[in-house]
Order: C-alpha cells, then sequence, then structure tokens
C-alpha cells in the first residue's frame, strides 16, 4: 500500500466514523483532507487547520 493509498484509507475511516457519529463533514474538511493525501500538508496541518476552523465558527456561534 502507497502512502497516498495509506491516507485515503485513514481518511475515508475518519469520514465514516464522524457520520457514524451523526455528524457532517463539509466542503473545506474535504479540500483539506485531500491537501493530506497527497502530501501537500503533514498531518499536524491539517488538524491545526480543523481546530482554527472549529474556533472561528464556535467564535461566530
Amino acid at each position: 500500500m502507497t502512502v497516498v493509498e495509506k491516507r485515503a484509507q485513514d481518511v475515508y475511516q475518519a469520514v465514516h466514523s464522524t457520520e457514524m457519529e451523526g455528524q457532517h463533514v463539509d466542503e473545506q474538511f474535504m479540500a483539506d483532507a485531500k491537501e493530506y493525501i497527497f502530501g501537500k500538508i503533514d498531518v499536524e496541518e491539517w488538524g491545526q487547520r480543523v481546530k482554527d476552523r472549529v474556533r472561528r465558527d464556535l467564535a461566530h456561534a
């Protein structure tokens, strides 16, 4: 299994788990996930983007 395949599998599992919990994965999350899958960002950057987006959303709620 290539690194890209492994990352894609990990993202699929994360999305599936999220949806099974009744949550929604938005387009921006998936755009960031694609950057992670193809090695444009690392997992730390991806996680930081998610955290930053959640903080912004909560601040505007």
